[in-house]
């Protein structure tokens, strides 16, 4: 029954944007393109949230242990996301139908990986920053990656504090 159900909205959903098809180009052929750009986007936005409400419903029928898991790049897409929207730890594990472990453990891997990247310093920026600071002993560790900077060599001020043994 439940099947059922899904193909009936999805064919009411086709027959409403087939038909707002029909307006957006009745109303480009009356000289409102403006408001054709709108009604078509907002047609449009409509048609995406109910075919995600219905992919979401049919998702949380499945038992979370059995659901398929997220691959590395969704995973990824879903944080950048979370990031980019402010969105609550509550609210992203409902759109996402993720467990708060599950997206608590997604967080702590890419902190554990900008960490262990931020150690892991090519050596010819060490190099660099140790050439570097004999002749211009003037110059401190914000001037130093500014310089690194603008000869395409990115590294952090802190980065270059840590490789001259400043602070520690």
């Amino acid at each position: 029954m439940a099947g059922l159900v899904e193909r009936a909205v999805i064919c009411v959903t086709a027959i409403l944007a087939k038909s707002a098809a029909v307006a957006r180009r009745s109303l480009a052929r009356r000289g409102m393109p403006l408001e054709a750009e709108i009604a078509a986007l907002r047609e449009d936005g409509a048609r995406k949230d109910d075919e995600i409400a219905i992919l979401r419903a049919r998702l949380a029928r499945i038992a979370p242990e059995d659901r398929p898991q997220y691959d590395l790049a969704t995973r990824w897409r879903i944080l950048w996301h979370v990031h980019r929207y402010a969105l609550s730890a509550r609210e992203a594990c409902r759109r996402f139908l993720v467990s708060r472990s599950t997206l608590q453990r997604w967080l702590d891997g890419v902190k554990r990986a900008s960490k262990a990247a931020a150690l892991r310093l090519p050596d010819l920026v060490r190099e660099v920053v140790h050439r570097i600071k004999p002749p211009q002993p003037s110059w401190g560790t914000m001037r130093i990656a500014t310089w690194l900077a603008r000869i395409g060599l990115w590294c952090a001020r802190s980065s270059v504090q840590r490789i001259l043994g400043i602070g520690e």
